[in-house]
């Protein structure tokens, strides 16, 4: 039978300190956004008093909990013993980061074990506490704590560890901030692109197309075409998925990068197969060489893993941006070269994952 607590009594800060392991759980508000588990160790969990508890996050592929819990709040950890007796123990709370120029900073870093690659303390107050049975969780044995994650960071440095944050743990894989987007100083948040973007998107497309390359074009200029409004028009199509960077001190959008499945008659320029999608990105000239390419095409893949085995892009032989797919896993497709409409090499791209 469960019972609730409405604090961290005697008996369960014991339990908890007998724990090798323990679950995090949190989520973002948006219905359609990816509930969060992650398992933690390395002794990282302490207990500040009754009401409030708080482990060491270490730096890793993502940083889920830290933007979950920035939007609402919410968090919860799950303790549940593997040796006898059973038992589950859960803590309900709102949480909150603390990054390392906070100034009680020093104070919480003091409580645990200094880490290679530390990158926050998550801190939660908790509101309440359950226990159940655990009756159904198996029997292990507890070997040791795996030393991989520690030795990376050790071998990497802190200084590419910081430089792996910035390009891994600015964004939830939703496209919510997190609080080391400030204090990498990121200029832009990023969100999910909506129907209110579409007019944003037609000038994202007359960018990524190379049309202000050409005499006397502009956005409508790419409305007007056939071949390139598909990827546009008519946005919040049910496979349509992408991403916009928003200039924090202006509010205004900067650049934006999206898949589109285009199929059958309707293919587009980068099209392999009818389950493939097709990339668009673009930055706004003014923005460019920032960073925001490579952050919107990180968090358009992430999200992208979920629905697609694939994607694909046609780009110029001549777009400096060909490096940086290629450094993110694009492949040339051979054969696919092709001459477009200013008379140069196109080729088609494409990742897998």
């Amino acid at each position: 039978m469960s019972k609730f607590f409405d604090c961290i009594t005697e008996e369960l800060q014991k339990f908890i300190a007998a724990q090798h392991l323990f679950f995090v759980g949190s989520a973002p508000l948006s219905p359609t956004g990816h509930v969060n588990l992650s398992p933690k160790g390395l002794d990282c969990f302490r207990i500040f008093s009754p009401h409030q508890v708080g482990y060491l996050d270490l730096t890793g592929s993502g940083n889920e909990t830290s933007a979950h819990i920035q939007e609402n709040g919410r968090i919860t950890f799950m303790f549940c013993a593997f040796v006898e007796p059973p038992c589950i123990l859960r803590l309900y709370g709102q949480g909150h980061t603390v990054l390392p120029n906070f100034p009680e900073w020093n104070s919480l870093y003091s409580l645990f074990p200094q880490l290679p690659g530390t990158r926050q303390i998550i801190v939660a107050d908790i509101e309440k506490v359950q226990t159940s049975c655990g009756f159904g969780v198996p029997l292990y044995e507890y070997q040791g704590q795996r030393q991989i994650l520690v030795d990376w960071a050790d071998k990497k440095g802190e200084e590419a560890v910081q430089d792996f944050q910035q390009q891994k743990n600015l964004v939830s894989i939703d496209g919510l901030a997190t609080p080391l987007s400030k204090f990498h100083k990121m200029d832009y948040a990023i969100r999910p692109i909506t129907k209110e973007d579409e007019p944003f998107l037609w000038q994202m497309l007359y960018e990524a197309a190379h049309m202000g390359e050409e005499a006397n074009l502009n956005v409508q200029d790419a409305m007007n075409h056939s071949d390139l409004a598909k990827y546009v028009q008519n946005w919040g199509l049910k496979d349509d998925m992408g991403f916009v960077a928003i200039a924090v001190s202006s509010n205004r959008p900067v650049g934006a990068a999206w898949l589109r499945l285009l199929t059958g008659e309707n293919q587009g320029y980068g099209y392999v197969d009818d389950q493939t999608p097709e990339l668009a990105i673009a930055v706004l000239p003014e923005y460019r060489n920032q960073g925001i390419g490579s952050q919107l095409l990180t968090h358009l893949l992430a999200a992208a893993k979920t629905s697609y085995q694939s994607i694909s892009l046609s780009t110029r032989s001549s777009n400096p941006a060909v490096s940086l797919y290629q450094k993110l896993g694009w492949k040339v497709i051979a054969g696919s070269e092709t001459i477009n409409r200013v008379n140069s090499i196109s080729f088609k791209m494409k990742i897998d994952y």
